[in-house]
């Protein structure tokens, strides 16, 4: 089922009870026609629900707003110096640890090849990295995190995703079609090794892994659901699926399977597409899947606009509820990020060429609320290179969101709106260049505070 989209440029305005009108936003019912807000919005600022200890707009009071590239922390504008986040810059091989503000603490730390993923352990910062298949531990709080032993765990191929649960990893592997279970208790090898690895999950889809390409996953309980991109040229029998494997027992075990179409999804003209199954986000037994609709014959440029899918888990069989179509300017939806009632999707597009956005939603309603496309450059900056929003964390009241063409940070409110001050981003990775072309990739942003 399709689901229509109201202009994105609108917001809802009324939310109807039996009893009383309430006004907007995040409102968590009403009170004998009075608004009430949720906890972590206690405040109520005209018809919206606020957090004074980290809204910018309303930091400490209402209407106290912060001056440029300021945020708010504890309800005071500006920050002190301790880590906030990190983020990994692919192409330099390097870790950067910022503050609130998105300032940098110290100089840009040294990682492993093509660091692509970041998760915390307790106060441990782990780098999955990409070139060299191996995992590496760090200290998160140190400026620039600093390695923490000389040896780290082999990976399999191209991780894309480390997911941390318990005092467990588990690693997407796409090129090996599986998910490795790392055992975080025992210690980091002193060389590269597998010491850790107790379990290792082919990523069956339809009895077969062999191009499965497992690219994000999100827990319920003790069950991993994955996406499967699938091959590359797209192969719809090869991939295309969200999977669910189950860790209760000894062993992980592939449990059950939802293959994806493009019944009801959008193409261009004589252009045939697959659902291309990207990032996943989890609300009570509820999966939000970013499909990215690619062309079957080439994965750029995107075939039609991204959507996002819903599937219920709760029931025998896992259930797409619901295929929610994104605004026109969001081509090939990639991460997905819960916050509270909200998700964020973020489209990769053609990486600078058209189709990047951000998309809002509210989780309840499946109503697109904004769609935010990035614009760093001006008409006269000949040499900016634009933005593709990728990976997103959040941080302080807001949303932090990887720039996958120019190695930027963007900060965004919780509605899907750039902070002033942060419209051109805040450059934190240093470009690589060769054959006449630089590049510069933040390719993970990871909140390290509790």
């Amino acid at each position: 089922m399709t689901l229509p989209h109201p202009d994105p440029r609108s917001t809802p305005l009324l939310l109807l009870a039996t009893t009383c009108l309430c006004a907007v936003s995040f409102l968590s019912g009403c009170d004998d026609g009075a608004l009430e807000c949720p906890s972590s919005r206690p405040k109520l600022c005209g018809s919206a629900c606020v957090d004074l200890e980290g809204d910018s707009r309303n930091c400490g009071a209402c209407g106290n707003a912060c001056a440029e590239g300021e945020l708010c922390s504890e309800g005071t504008c500006g920050v002190g110096p301790e880590a906030a986040l990190i983020a990994a810059c692919f192409n330099s091989r390097e870790l950067v640890s910022l503050d609130g503000a998105l300032r940098r603490r110290g100089a840009n730390g040294s990682s492993g090849a093509g660091p692509q993923s970041l998760a915390l352990h307790g106060n441990t910062l782990l780098v999955a990295s990409t070139l060299d298949n191996a995992l590496y531990s760090f200290d998160s709080a140190s400026a620039p995190p600093a390695r923490t032993g000389a040896g780290g765990d082999k990976l399999g191929q191209a991780v894309n995703q480390l997911l941390v649960k318990g005092d467990r990893a588990y690693a997407l592997n796409s090129l090996d079609n599986s998910v490795q279970v790392l055992e975080l208790t025992r210690p980091v090898p002193t060389a590269i090794g597998n010491e850790r690895t107790i379990d290792e999950v082919a990523t069956l889809f339809n009895g077969k892994s062999e191009k499965s390409n497992p690219t994000f996953g999100a827990f319920i309980g003790e069950h991993l659901f994955v996406s499967l991109l699938g091959p590359y040229p797209a192969d719809a029998t090869e991939g295309n699926a969200l999977i669910e494997l189950d860790f209760s027992g000894s062993a992980g075990k592939v449990v059950r399977q939802l293959a994806f179409t493009t019944e009801g999804m959008k193409a261009d003209a004589e252009t045939a597409t697959v659902p291309a199954p990207a990032g996943i986000a989890a609300d009570g037994s509820r999966l939000f899947v970013a499909l990215g609709n690619l062309s079957s014959a080439d994965f750029s440029p995107p075939g039609g606009p991204g959507y996002l899918a819903v599937v219920e888990t709760s029931g025998g069989e896992l259930q797409l509820t619901a295929k929610l179509e994104l605004p026109a300017a969001c081509r090939n939806a990639s991460f997905v990020l819960r916050h509270e009632r909200r998700i964020y999707v973020s489209c990769l597009g053609s990486y600078g060429y058209g189709g990047e956005a951000i998309v809002t939603l509210d989780a309840d309603a499946l109503q697109v609320l904004n769609t935010t496309i990035l614009q760093p450059c001006g008409e006269e900056e000949m040499d900016c290179l634009p933005a593709t929003p990728g990976r997103m964390t959040y941080s302080r009241g807001r949303i932090v969101v990887a720039d996958s063409t120019a190695g930027r940070l963007f900060a965004l409110d919780l509605e899907g709106k750039v902070f002033p001050g942060f419209e051109k981003g805040v450059t934190i990775c240093e470009p690589t260049c060769g054959d006449g072309y630089c590049f510069a990739m933040t390719s993970d942003v990871l909140s390290v505070e509790p």
